[in-house]
């Protein structure tokens, strides 16, 4: 594969290796995509964008020259990591999330006062090898129950749309269906789950 200078120095800027980026010249999209899959690439080299005539995108085609922000998502949607269920019984609400330490992730939740939430607990968590891939398509499941609500980051309140309020029967539903296929070693879930349901059913959209 070739690439010109310029490209080169992007990628050594954005800690992409060369060999990390499947050459997608050539092929139609629906190929390459399924390539880049299944060899288990994130960035490819393909047919110029739109905008500015960069080459290198992600997998999802989107340009990471134009948005270097899609770096950091993809990555983030491809990597190992946790898929959890937060419960806040003082806020009632609930929260489906991902990272890679699920203690740390409780004490974020709690001290950047998430929805409003002192005492959150992660109450079931799956460990995944793609985690933002099972996040987001828990979420697009449950894009009814979704609520705004605000948290406080760097001294600045910041508003968000991951907060659930409904009934945890439904969620529940919702992301066990994402992830029973993960082996019984890599879940758990609370031995007082029940107890975090908040009853209700999924507020009006």
């Amino acid at each position: 594969m070739e690439l010109d200078p310029g490209q080169l120095a992007f990628l050594v800027a954005q800690g992409i290796l060369p060999e990390q980026v499947f050459d997608a010249r050539g092929m139609a999209t629906a190929v390459w995509q399924e390539r880049a899959r299944e060899e288990g690439m994130l960035f490819v080299l393909g047919a110029p964008c739109r905008a500015a005539g960069h080459r290198l995108r992600t997998r999802a085609n989107h340009c990471i020259q134009c948005d270097t922000r899609k770096i950091a998502y993809i990555r983030r949607h491809a990597a190992p990591g946790f898929v959890y269920i937060a419960a806040s019984r003082g806020a009632m609400l609930l929260k489906i999330g991902s990272c890679v330490d699920t203690e740390q992730r409780a004490r974020n939740l709690r001290n950047h006062r998430y929805g409003n939430g002192v005492d959150w607990e992660i109450i079931a968590w799956a460990k995944t090898l793609a985690m933002g891939e099972v996040e987001f398509g828990i979420h697009r499941d449950l894009e009814s129950f979704m609520i705004e609500g605000s948290y406080e980051h760097d001294g600045r309140i910041q508003r968000t749309r991951e907060l659930l309020r409904g009934d945890l029967d439904a969620v529940w539903q919702a992301y066990n269906a994402r992830v029973q296929m993960i082996a019984e070693a890599n879940r758990w879930r609370h031995p007082g789950f029940d107890r975090f349901n908040f009853g209700g059913d999924a507020p009006p959209r």
